[in-house]
């Protein structure tokens, strides 16, 4: 099969294709008399498992590491070496949903705090006589050190206290709040 047989069959772009053939996660099985790639059916499985472990978020250095175990190795080889890739990943994924999680609590936080500020509710260094270097709203909202308490912030909004929910709306953050 030449590569835009491949392509359409896989779905995976014909240029795609040549990148994977120079990064070494596939070769083509020969080539015709005209210098044509020909590939064959395990050509093709590759690619369907690249393309399947591309969605996993699997790297191109991790999976160019399991086609080369794959290469030469027994079932149980390649299952202990594939079952240690899916732990790590699983593990960084964990780690990504923990940041986005405290990155979604902060967003929350910084957007009561925002919406404090436009009702007057915040006060800032902008109130007071003395010059700034900078405009005190976005530190009034953003900065640590700002720590007012709005009536509508110290009224426990959901049963985990978690800081992070507004009055109107628990946003499932924790354990406590699901």
């Amino acid at each position: 099969m030449r590569i835009g047989s491949v392509a359409r069959l896989t779905g995976i772009p014909g240029r795609r294709i040549r990148f994977y053939e120079e990064r070494g996660l596939i070769s083509p099985a020969a080539r015709s008399e005209a210098g044509y790639r020909l590939y064959g059916e395990r050509e093709v499985a590759r690619l369907e498992f690249i393309k399947q472990a591309k969605t996993l978020g699997l790297t191109l250095r991790e999976i160019a590491e399991l086609v080369s175990v794959a290469d030469g190795c027994s079932r149980n080889e390649i299952a202990h070496h594939l079952e240690a890739v899916l732990e790590e990943k699983l593990k960084r994924t964990r780690e990504r949903i923990e940041e986005l999680a405290a990155l979604e609590r902060n967003l929350h936080r910084f957007l009561g705090r925002a919406e404090a500020l436009e009702r007057g509710d915040l006060p800032t260094p902008c109130d007071s006589d003395e010059p700034t270097e900078f405009c005190g709203c976005l530190e009034a909202v953003t900065g640590e050190e700002v720590d007012v308490k709005t009536a509508e912030e110290q009224q426990t909004p959901c049963a985990c206290d978690c800081g992070c929910c507004d009055i109107e709306q628990c946003y499932g953050c924790c354990e406590k709040c699901a």
